[in-house]
């Protein structure tokens, strides 16, 4: 059996079945350059879709991140600032039960009782883990 040869040429066919090229309409300035595509990419849909979801989740985390870091900024300081008044005014007080008893005391030389109230203030206040008198 014989095999024929045979010889096309692929140059001519190619061109007689290609489309002829529609010309594209130019689209009015005022339409949305997402919607104008150069040949050979994708439709605009498809783009727009994706593009429309980036940016309702940027918006959303925009919308909650915003709100926490203003509230954070603002409450953070604030609530250190009380803490410190909370502690200067349970110094105050701290400060005016201890002094007379240890005035007393020092003169005296007798340290029984301000061990006695220091230990007792202790007790009862969970914050303090130790009172520090000096002379």
């Amino acid at each position: 059996m014989r095999l024929r040869s045979c010889s096309w040429n692929i140059s001519s066919y190619t061109r007689e079945t290609q489309r002829p090229e529609i010309p594209r309409r130019e689209m009015p300035a005022l339409m949305n350059s997402a919607l104008v595509h150069k040949p050979g990419e994708t439709a605009g849909r498809t783009l727009r879709v994706r593009s429309l979801c980036s940016k309702m989740i940027l918006f959303s985390c925009i919308v909650t991140i915003v709100p926490v870091i203003t509230f954070v900024s603002r409450v953070i300081p604030a609530q250190r600032q009380m803490l410190l008044d909370n502690l200067q005014s349970q110094t105050k007080s701290l400060t005016a039960s201890i002094y007379e008893i240890t005035v007393a005391s020092i003169i005296a030389e007798d340290y029984s009782p301000v061990i006695e109230q220091c230990n007792k203030i202790i007790k009862e206040s969970p914050s303090l883990q130790y009172i520090v008198i000096t002379r």
